[in-house]
């Protein structure tokens, strides 16, 4: 089917950008990622002057990184088929965000390393156990939904920072290990131009 075609602004790193990506990816969306968008462009096209920007046609323009991975879940029907589906994939997608919102908070602490401690010692078990519990083997929701995509984005985030974070949590990590052999989100996660953003330390 035709589908009009966006193009998702962001830096060539993984952040705010990932779950809409690997969303977007794993959908097959025609979603074109700008990796050069500079200041001059999205300081006045984007809605708070920030990237991510999403653009598509008749000047469309979508700003906030959730919004957009929720905009891309609902074109490509991954935001789960009913109340119960669609409850638990979006339990998933403020998991995740808050997750990176956390790492980002780490990075930026004044002590690197005590604030990435703190977050691989303090915040992420908390949201690995409750992963744990939901998980169904080789997902969270019981499909692949939006939310199971965004803990993928995560989680892979997570391990280029600590390659053992997951070890336990086995659900989570054959979670995660499932979903990398996916071709299409093999090529994301495998793209070595894309660079890591985030630091342990």
């Amino acid at each position: 089917k035709n589908m009009t075609e966006y193009t998702l602004h962001y830096f060539p790193i993984r952040g705010r950008n990932w779950t809409i990506l690997a969303i977007s990816t794993y959908a097959g969306l025609p979603v074109v990622w700008k990796r050069d968008t500079g200041a001059d462009y999205y300081k006045v096209h984007s809605p708070f002057g920030q990237l991510p920007l999403l653009t598509g046609a008749d000047d469309f323009a979508l700003g906030q990184s959730m919004a957009i991975a929720r905009f891309v879940a609902r074109k490509a029907n991954l935001q789960g088929d009913n109340d119960a589906d669609f409850a638990k994939s979006e339990l998933l997608l403020e998991s995740a965000a808050e997750l990176v919102n956390a790492i980002g908070a780490a990075h930026f602490a004044e002590d690197r390393k005590a604030g990435m401690d703190k977050f691989f010692a303090e915040v992420l078990p908390k949201h690995l156990a409750v992963f744990e519990k939901l998980a169904t083997g080789e997902t969270i929701t019981g499909k692949v939904l939006a939310g199971d995509l965004a803990v993928f984005a995560v989680l892979d985030i997570v391990l280029k920072l600590q390659g053992d974070a997951l070890d336990q949590s086995p659900k989570v990590q054959a979670f995660y290990k499932k979903l990398a052999e996916n071709e299409k989100l093999k090529a994301l996660i495998g793209d070595e131009s894309v660079h890591m953003f985030y630091q342990r330390q």
